[in-house]
């Protein structure tokens, strides 16, 4: 990342890994944090990676990127692993973050929406809009709250699973 901005940095909860985003070709990597030293490039491309999230879990991290997309990524696998991909209005896609059971993951982005996904099934499961430019987003630890930060202030948002929504 020797020539990248760095934008974000996230731990997985385990402590086994930690990812790493920026700009330019080289965006997320992943990184051993006993040695640092890097032992998987998972994407490059034209876009940037404006803030990286890792689930409860730490089996998971998601990436959200300027092009308008959420890339869900396994950090196990190799170099070659395709992220799951969710579509978020192709507006510029600025914080993620994981609810604290790792069932949902939240997205905020520039055109003032917060967009919650089922992580299990990828399917969207809300849209939230507060007509401001968001800039990050955080799970209070029930899960029940999201916070989200915008450049008019902070929203917070009541989160209620609808019925039948999957685990």
């Amino acid at each position: 990342m020797a020539n990248s901005a760095v934008t974000d940095a996230a731990f997985a909860p385990d402590g086994t890994w930690f990812t790493v985003a920026g700009s330019h070709y080289v965006n997320v990597c992943t990184w051993n944090p006993q040695g640092l030293e890097r032992h998987a490039t998972l994407i490059g491309y034209d876009y940037t990676v404006t803030a990286v999230a890792a689930s409860p879990d730490s089996a998971v991290f998601a990436a959200a990127v300027s092009d308008g997309t959420v890339r869900l990524y396994i950090p196990s696998q190799n170099e070659r692993s395709r992220p799951v991909i969710l579509e978020s209005d192709r507006t510029k896609v600025t914080g993620v973050a994981f609810a604290p059971d790792g069932s949902v993951l939240a997205a905020v982005s520039d055109d003032g929406a917060l967009r919650l996904w089922h992580v299990r099934t990828r399917q969207p499961a809300a849209v939230l809009r507060t007509g401001d430019r968001l800039r990050g987003c955080s799970w209070s630890p029930a899960g029940d709250l999201l916070a989200a930060v915008g450049s008019k202030g902070l929203y917070l948002f009541g989160v209620h699973a609808p019925p039948g929504a999957p685990p």
